[in-house]
C-alpha cells in the first residue's frame, strides 16, 4: 500500500470516529477534503450519505448513496442506509426494493430485516411484514420489540386475540414495561372490552406515571361522563410543562375529549383546535394533487369503459365492498356483518389498489389493461382475501380506507359485487375527524375549511359514479343504524340476499352521536361556509 492510500485509509478511519461519536461537522469537513482528492470512491460518497443522514439532510444524503451505488451496486451499507433515507421519506416501495437488495448482500443484518417488516408493514403489506417478524422470533424469541410489532400487524389483519398472545410472551419478558402494557390496552379495546384495557393502561401508568402516549390512551377508553377522570391533573401539567408539540397534541384531544364528555362544550372545542392547529405544522395536505388524482379518475372511467371492460364474475367467495368515508359507520357494519356465519372480514388491506398498479399502472393504464389481466388481478386478489380471512365463510367484507375512489375498478373486476355505501350528516363526519388524533392518516382534516372541501370532493366523486351507472350499491345512513339497527339490517340482509340471523348481538350504539355538530354550531361557521355555500 503507497503513503497516499494509507493516508486515504487513516482518514477514513477517523471519519469513522468522527461519526461515531457525533462530530458530524468535523467528519463532514475531512470527507469533502477526501472527495476533492477521489471525487468516485464509493465509500467516501457512502460517509458523506450517513453524515448527511446524521444532519437530517434526507435529499443530500439520497444523492450521495446513488452515486455510491451507481459505481459499486454491490456495497451493501450503502443499500442499507439509502432503504433507511426512503423509509424516513415514507416511500415504502423504494425502502422495500433496497431493503432486499441488501437482504441478498447479507441475509444477516438484523436490524435490515426489522427495517424491511417496517417498510412492508407502514406500505399495508401485513402479510409479509407478519412472515419476517415470525422468522426474527424464531432467531431470537426474546425480543419483546418484534413481539410488540408482530402484535400490532396481527390487529390490522382482524387476528386479534393472536396478537395478544404475543403481547402475552412480551409482558412475561417485560413484567412491567409500560410500553408492553400500553399496547396490551389498545388490543383489548380494539376487542371492546374496556374495562381490561383501563386496567392494563392503569398498570402502565404505575410504571411511568407521567408518559403522556398512556394518559391519552386511557382517555379514550376511560368515560368521563361519569365524572371520574384522575389522569386530568397530570395532562394539564404537561400542557404546562415544557412539552414537545406530539405531547402536546395528545394533551389537547385527550382534555377536548373530557371536556366534551362532561359537556363544556366551549373548552372542548378549544382543545380540539388547539391540537389540530399544532398538527398542521407537522402534516400537510396537497388538494391540488388530491383533486387532480379525482379528475384522472374521472377522465379515465365512463359508462363505455365499464361495459367494454366488465369480466364474467367470478365463482366462489364473494367480496362485499363497505365503501365511504372514515367515521360514517363503516368498522360498526363491519364488526356487526361478520358476526353472521356466512360473513368473514380480513382485517385492514389495500390488496385490490396494489394488485391493480402493479398489474396495469391504475389508473391511467385501466383503457390499455387486456381482458387477461384484468381476469388475474381478480383472481389474484380473491386468491390472497381467501388467504387472509379471519374464518370460512361464503363472503368477505373489503372496508379499506377510501375504496370509494374504487368504484370504477370495482365495477369492472367484479361487476356482480354488492356495495355498502355508508352515509352520515356530513358536519358529524367532518366534526369526528376534527376531534380524532389519526396518527397522521387524515393531514386533510386539521383545517375546517379544507376538511369541507375534501368532503366535497367526495360527494361529488359518489355523484359521478353513480351517473356512469354504477348503481348496485346500498345505502346505510348511520343515523338510521343507531336510531332502527333492527329495521335496517333486516333491509340490508335481503338486499345482500343473505339469510339474517335473528339472534345476531349487536355492539352498543350511541345516539348521542346523532347531530352532535349542533353542540358545536356557534364554532364551526368555516366548515358551515364551505359545506353549504350556494
Amino acid at each position: 500500500m503507497n503513503k497516499g492510500s494509507k493516508d486515504q485509509k487513516r482518514k477514513i478511519e477517523e471519519v469513522q470516529k468522527l461519526l461515531s461519536c457525533q462530530k458530524v461537522q468535523a467528519a463532514t469537513l475531512l470527507l469533502n477534503e477526501l472527495l476533492h482528492q477521489r471525487p468516485k470512491d464509493p465509500k467516501v460518497l457512502v460517509l458523506l450519505g450517513i453524515a448527511a443522514i446524521r444532519q437530517n439532510d434526507l435529499p443530500k444524503a439520497q444523492d450521495f448513496l446513488v452515486q455510491a451505488l451507481n459505481l459499486d451496486e454491490n456495497i451493501s451499507e450503502a443499500h442499507f442506509q439509502l432503504a433507511s433515507v426512503y423509509l424516513q421519506q415514507k416511500k415504502f416501495d423504494e425502502a422495500i426494493e433496497q431493503y432486499q437488495k441488501m437482504n441478498n448482500l447479507d441475509a444477516s443484518h438484523f436490524q435490515a430485516q426489522i427495517n424491511l417488516a417496517l417498510a412492508f408493514e407502514n406500505n399495508w403489506r401485513y402479510e409479509e411484514a407478519a412472515f419476517i417478524y415470525q422468522r426474527l422470533l424464531e432467531e431470537d424469541s426474546e425480543n419483546t420489540y418484534v413481539y410488540l410489532h408482530i402484535s400490532e400487524v396481527l390487529i390490522k389483519l382482524g387476528k386479534i386475540p393472536e396478537a395478544i398472545s404475543y403481547l402475552l410472551k412480551a409482558q412475561e419478558l417485560e413484567p412491567k414495561s409500560a410500553m408492553v402494557f400500553n399496547h396490551l390496552g389498545r388490543a383489548f379495546s380494539r376487542l371492546g372490552e374496556l374495562s381490561k384495557a383501563i386496567k392494563y393502561f392503569e398498570k402502565a401508568l404505575l410504571s411511568k406515571p407521567h408518559d403522556v402516549q398512556t394518559l391519552y390512551n386511557i382517555s379514550q377508553v376511560r368515560n368521563y361522563k361519569q365524572g371520574h377522570f384522575p389522569e386530568i391533573k397530570k395532562i394539564q401539567e404537561h400542557l404546562h410543562n415544557e412539552s414537545n408539540d406530539n405531547e402536546k397534541i395528545l394533551c389537547h384531544y385527550a382534555l377536548g375529549k373530557v371536556y366534551d364528555e362532561t359537556e363544556h362544550y366551549e373548552r372542548a372545542f378549544y382543545h380540539f383546535s388547539k391540537a389540530n392547529t399544532l398538527s398542521l405544522k407537522h402534516e400537510t395536505f396537497d388538494e391540488k394533487a388530491h383533486q387532480d388524482d379525482i379528475k384522472i379518475l374521472k377522465d379515465t372511467f365512463d359508462s363505455n369503459l365499464i361495459q367494454q371492460k366488465a369480466i364474467f364474475p367470478l365463482e366462489g367467495t364473494q367480496p362485499i365492498f363497505i365503501v365511504g368515508l372514515p367515521y360514517t359507520g363503516k368498522t360498526l357494519l363491519e364488526s356487526i356483518l361478520t358476526k353472521h356465519h356466512r360473513i368473514t372480514h380480513t382485517g385492514q388491506q389495500r390488496l385490490l389498489l396494489d394488485l391493480s398498479k402493479k398489474a396495469c399502472h391504475f389508473p391511467e393504464g385501466m383503457k390499455d389493461c387486456s381482458n387477461a389481466v384484468l381476469q388475474n388481478i381478480a383472481q389474484e386478489y380473491l386468491f390472497n382475501l381467501n388467504k387472509l380471512k379471519v374464518k370460512k365463510a361464503s363472503f368477505i367484507c373489503d372496508v379499506m380506507p377510501d375504496n370509494y375512489l374504487l368504484l370504477g375498478l370495482i365495477a369492472i373486476l367484479f361487476p356482480k359485487a354488492k356495495i355498502i355505501h355508508c352515509t352520515r350528516h356530513p358536519m358529524d363526519i367532518c366534526l369526528m375527524h376534527y376531534f380524532h388524533w389519526d396518527e397522521g392518516k387524515y393531514p386533510y382534516a386539521h383545517e375546517l375549511q379544507t376538511l369541507g372541501k375534501y368532503y366535497q370532493d367526495y360527494a361529488k366523486l359518489m355523484g359521478y359514479w353513480q351517473s356512469i351507472g354504477i348503481q348496485n350499491r346500498i345505502e346505510i345512513k348511520y343515523e338510521a343504524l343507531i336510531e332502527d339497527p333492527q329495521e335496517t339490517l333486516v333491509n340490508l340482509f335481503e338486499e345482500l340476499d343473505i339469510p339474517i340471523d335473528l339472534n345476531l348481538k349487536l355492539p352498543t350504539l350511541h345516539k348521542y352521536e346523532i347531530n352532535r355538530w349542533e353542540k358545536y354550531r356557534l364554532y364551526l361557521q368555516p366548515l358551515i361556509d364551505v359545506l353549504y355555500q350556494s
